[in-house]
């Protein structure tokens, strides 16, 4: 039961009920006041995560967790934290990697020009998107990679993004990366391990929900593994739909070991049903845009019902530009806009219209008079290509100038909607800003400086358990999502537990050499104060600037100036027995050109009786040390 951690069933039907309600309302509170929508995912996985948090805040009930939620910010990052769970690994599964790669010719064909779009949907903290880009580098090489290559890394997860940005792991963390691919495709920085700058630009991290937000169109590879079985059945085909629509023909969706497809045949067909690989199966002929349920199939019979009618068929341009219309979403995660075969704008994504400042005016205006380029006509140019040619065409560092005078710079990819007999009824053009790793790349060849912070530290990476049983796949998927949690908890108590005994070590260690340097040092101070008082002739230590550092009983008595009264004080101020300027001379020689004298003088006791004193100056003698002892002694 969601009100307790040692009840689930105990209490009947209506415990169940009641259980569900209560998730519902925790579900709807985070929907209503921070925009996450849970409905989609599995109850019985969300139920055990929250109560996992409920537990571990001492929450007797969903009511008072809410209300723990709203008073504490910190819990909300740490139940999305469990809830989002965000288990990757570099080449996670390697025989799945290795099938994928075979397959990689066929899919982009290495010798074409044309651009490979590539979608990690549920990226995490990166590991999987900069896998496929060693992959797709391995297989193209360097210099096609750059050129053609475009990665779109996407997550629900603000936190997992930003690390995923940073492109650091630990080198625990690149332990299933072999070792050559280690050398040629990351950086030591520190104890860390940096992914390469000049392909980490063509790997772009945006914000996605897969249930509301527009799927990224005409991808070459989909990698969307281990993200479905979180999933109730009515969402995850609605989100296999969403990937129909977004995969090329010929393109290949690459799954999770835990993600069969075996009910979606009509959506994808398995190529290797083993390591999860499958190709999509073209959606009919009228489907324009991700299927929407029953109410986009019923739309569909409408329009055949009134065809059969005698009704006159749709207009082709018409069709064409409904086909423009499905293309267009503002909430895409990049910055992209559509236009007309005449090339006036259509619409263009929220992103798109925050970068170039369109508003709803803007509808219809020629791209030859919008502000996205410092020169329209490069993309106009772009567009013209593409129209002609009937084919995408990719715009490398295009230029624009900001309102502030800066430079920035963009990649533009411009597809045309191909609209059968009426030839092209527009296109669709993307904008990417690669000012920043233009910027990077240029303040590389000048200095090997680090531009990205690595303060935080990347969390422990979570294994999967192994040996699935495909028959029992529900199952399955809970007893897979608890290993992973359990394995996870454990191997941080574990770490922090060595971390600490580690510590206590290095401070008994410490205490104990402390305790020994101290004794030694008292002992050292005894001896050497008791050397001092032991000898007949009054000892005075000068330091380089001629002040006195140590005073013996015998210089008092000569001198009738206590110990604590001459120390130091300059020598020279030291008035008394001995008439100290007139060995001002001896005491600079003996500072300066480590020269020793030795003179009798003439002084008077602290009772006023004559004396004749022989006064020794010698420099201190020893590596870095630097100063004068003196030493007076009554003749006779």
């Amino acid at each position: 039961m969601i009100n307790g951690p040692e009840s689930i069933d105990d209490a009947g039907p209506r415990a169940g009920e009641r259980d569900e309600h209560e998730l519902g309302a925790l579900l709807d509170f985070l929907h209503r006041d921070r925009g996450f929508d849970f409905s989609g995912h599995k109850r019985p996985s969300l139920a055990r995560r929250v109560r996992r948090r409920m537990v571990a805040v001492g929450a007797d009930s969903v009511a008072d967790y809410i209300v723990h939620l709203e008073r504490s910010p910190d819990e909300l990052a740490q139940l999305f934290n469990l809830l989002l769970i965000n288990v990757t690994s570099f080449f996670r599964d390697p025989a799945a990697w290795q099938a994928l790669a075979g397959r990689l010719p066929a899919i982009v064909g290495p010798h074409a020009d044309t651009p490979i779009r590539v979608w990690s949907a549920g990226c995490s903290s990166g590991e999987e998107p900069y896998t496929l880009a060693m992959v797709l580098c391995e297989a193209l090489g360097e210099d096609v990679f750059s050129r053609r290559v475009k990665i779109y890394a996407t997550d629900i997860d603000e936190e997992a993004l930003a690390l995923a940005r940073l492109a650091t792991y630990s080198p625990a963390a690149l332990e299933s990366v072999p070792a050559p691919l280690v050398e040629r495709y990351f950086t030591p920085s520190g104890s860390d391990f940096v992914f390469r700058k000049d392909l980490r630009r063509d790997v772009v991290f945006g914000r996605h929900d897969l249930l509301t937000d527009a799927p990224i169109p005409r991808v070459d590879v989909l990698v969307c593994r281990n993200l479905l079985m979180y999933f109730n059945a009515e969402t995850q085909e609605r989100l296999l739909e969403r990937l129909q629509f977004a995969s090329n023909p010929g393109g290949v969706l690459f799954l999770g070991k835990a993600e069969m497809l075996l009910s979606h045949g009509k959506i994808f067909s398995p190529v290797d049903l083993k390591l999860r690989l499958f190709t999509r199966v073209p959606p009919s002929v009228d489907a324009r845009a991700p299927a929407d349920g029953g109410a986009a199939r019923a739309s569909r019979q409408r329009s055949a019902s009134r065809r059969e009618d005698g009704a006159p068929s749709r207009d082709p341009a018409d069709a064409a530009r409904e086909r423009l219309r499905a293309m267009f979403s503002e909430s895409a995660p990049i910055a992209q806009i559509v236009v007309d075969a005449a090339g006036c704008l259509v619409g263009a994504s929220q992103k798109a219209a925050q970068l170039f400042s369109i508003g709803p005016r803007d509808v219809g205006r020629s791209l030859e008079d919008l502000a996205l380029a410092s020169r329209p006509a490069d993309v106009h140019a772009g567009f013209e290509r593409a129209r002609l040619e009937r084919r995408p065409v990719q715009l490398k560092d295009v230029e624009r100038v900001l309102a502030s005078g800066d430079k920035a710079f963009l990649d533009v990819d411009v597809t045309p909607v191909i609209a059968g007999p009426l030839g092209v009824a527009g296109a669709q053009i993307t904008f990417v800003d690669v000012t920043h790793s233009r910027r990077l790349r240029s303040e590389l060849r000048r200095a090997n400086l680090e531009l990205e912070a690595a303060h935080e530290e990347l969390r422990a990476t979570r294994l999967e358990l192994r040996g699935l049983n495909e028959e029992l796949q529900s199952t399955n998927e809970e007893l897979e999502t608890m290993n992973e949690e359990l394995k996870a908890t454990n191997e941080e108590l574990e770490t922090m537990n060595e971390e600490l005994q580690s510590t206590n070590e290095e401070l008994q260690t410490i205490n104990e050499e402390l305790r020994q340097r101290g004794t030694e040092l008292n002992q050292t101070h005894a001896l050497f104060d008791a050397v001092l008082a032991s000898l007949h002739v009054g000892i005075a230590v000068l330091d380089r600037e001629l002040r006195v550092f140590t005073w013996n009983a015998k210089m008092t008595e000569l001198l009738g100036v206590r110990p604590r009264d001459a120390e130091g004080k300059h020598f020279a101020s030291l008035e008394g027995a001995l008439p100290l300027r007139e060995i001002a001379a001896s005491l600079r020689a003996a500072l300066e050109a480590r020269e020793e004298s030795r003179r009798t003088l003439d002084g008077k006791s602290a009772r006023g009786d004559a004396l004749k004193l022989e006064v020794r100056v010698s420099p201190l003698r020893g590596e870095g040390m630097r100063g004068v002892i003196v030493l007076v002694g009554e003749v006779g």
